[in-house]
C-alpha cells in the first residue's frame, strides 16, 4: 500500500530500505514535494528457502525428540518400578524424577545433531534480522544525507 510523504525540497530519486519493505524511486511532483512509495522488495519474495524451511523446524524437531525420549524413558522406568514391586504414593514422583534425569543425560548425547541444527538456525535468523536492520539504517542515512544539504536555514527578516 502506497503512502505519499511530502518533504520541503524535491528530489529526483530516493531509495529507502526499512525492514521488509523497500522504497521505489520517487519523482518530484508538480507541487515540488518528495513522494516516497513503499513496495515489496523484489529480491525477497517471502517464499521459504531450503535453509529457512530446515531451520524453522529445527527447534520443533529437537523439542519433539526430547519429549519422545522422556516418554520412552518414563515407560521403561515405570516398567522397572512395576517389576521391582515399587508402588505406593511416591512411586509416580520417583518415576518422573528418574525419567527426567535419565532422559536429560541421554538427550545430551543422542540429540547433539538436532541441538546443533537448532542453534545454527537461531544464529542464521539473528544474522538475517541484523542485516535487515543495518540495511534499513543505511538507507535511512542515505535519505537523510540527500535531504539535509538541500535544506536552507530559514531566517526571519521581519
Amino acid at each position: 500500500m502506497s503512502t505519499p510523504q511530502p518533504t520541503p525540497e524535491p528530489t529526483a530519486h530516493a531509495d529507502v530500505s526499512a525492514g521488509p519493505q523497500e522504497a521505489a524511486p520517487a519523482a518530484a511532483t508538480p507541487d515540488e514535494e518528495l513522494v516516497v512509495t513503499l513496495s515489496k522488495p523484489s529480491a525477497d519474495t517471502g517464499a521459504p528457502t531450503a535453509a529457512r524451511t530446515r531451520g524453522s523446524h529445527a527447534a520443533l524437531r529437537y523439542t519433539l525428540c526430547r519429549i519422545g525420549l522422556f516418554a520412552a524413558v518414563s515407560v521403561i522406568v515405570w516398567l522397572a518400578c512395576y517389576a521391582l514391586n515399587i508402588t505406593g504414593r511416591g512411586a509416580g514422583i520417583l518415576v518422573v524424577g528418574i525419567s527426567l534425569a535419565i532422559s536429560g543425560v541421554l538427550s545430551y548425547f543422542l540429540l547433539n545433531g538436532q541441538r546443533d541444527a537448532m542453534s545454527a538456525a537461531l544464529v542464521e535468523r539473528v544474522e538475517r534480522a541484523k542485516a535487515r536492520i543495518d540495511e534499513g539504517a543505511s538507507a535511512e542515512d542515505h535519505l537523510i544525507a540527500d535531504i539535509a544539504p538541500r535544506r536552507s536555514p530559514t531566517t526571519d527578516v521581519s
